[in-house]
C-alpha cells in the first residue's frame, strides 16, 4: 500500500516474495498503489516467476478499508519518515514487517518485526515466520500491534502527550 517509487522497495519485496513462493505456492502478495516503477515491477514479477501470486491493484481509493483481508503487513521503504500506513495496518489488526529506517522501528515498536532495508532474506525469512503461526498466533500478533496504535498514537494519547509539552 505504497507509491510504486524507488525509495518504498517493493523489488526488494518482490525478491523476498519470491524466496517466500518457493515453499508456500498458495501464498499471495498484494500490491496497492501506482508510480513510475509500475512496469519495471510487473517484469521483475514475471522474471521472478511470481507474476501469477503477486496482484497489482492500481490506486485504489480508501486501500486501508482492504488491509483487513491480509494476513500480514510488509513495509519495505529504503527511506520513510514515519510510516502512516502502518498506523492504517496496526488499526487493521495485522501483523507488521518493516525496515529498520528513520522512524519505523519507533512507530513499530515491539509489537512487529524490524529488518534490515534492502535485506530481501530477512523479508524472506520474517514473512515465513508468521506464515508458519497457527491463525490464533496471527491473530495475538495483530492484537499487540492495535494495542500500540491505541495506546501510543491515538489522539487522546496524543493531546495528552502535546499538552504536557508545553
Amino acid at each position: 500500500l505504497a507509491r510504486l517509487v524507488p525509495n518504498k522497495d517493493q523489488a526488494t519485496l518482490l525478491n523476498a516474495f519470491a524466496k517466500v513462493h518457493a515453499n508456500y505456492p498458495h501464498a499471495r502478495l498484494i500490491v496497492m498503489g501506482t508510480g513510475q516503477l509500475e512496469n519495471a515491477l510487473k517484469e521483475q514479477a514475471k522474471q521472478l516467476n511470481i507474476a501469477e501470486a503477486v496482484t497489482f491493484t492500481g490506486f485504489v481509493s480508501g486501500a486501508f478499508r482492504y488491509l483487513k483481508a491480509f494476513d500480514c503487513f510488509v513495509l519495505s521503504s529504503k527511506q520513510e519518515a514515519f510510516g502512516r500506513v502502518l498506523i492504517e495496518a496496526m488499526v487493521a489488526r495485522l501483523p507488521l514487517i518493516a525496515t529498520a529506517v528513520h522512524g519505523i522501528p519507533e512507530v513499530v515498536g515491539p509489537a512487529g518485526k524490524i529488518v534490515a532495508a534492502g535485506a530481501s532474506d530477512e523479508f524472506a525469512n520474517a514473512m515465513q515466520e508468521i506464515m508458519q503461526l497457527p491463525a490464533h498466533a496471527r491473530t495475538t500478533l495483530g492484537e499487540a500491534c492495535f494495542e500500540r496504535a491505541t495506546n501510543v498514537f491515538s489522539i487522546p494519547v496524543f493531546n495528552q502527550l502535546f499538552w504536557q509539552t508545553i
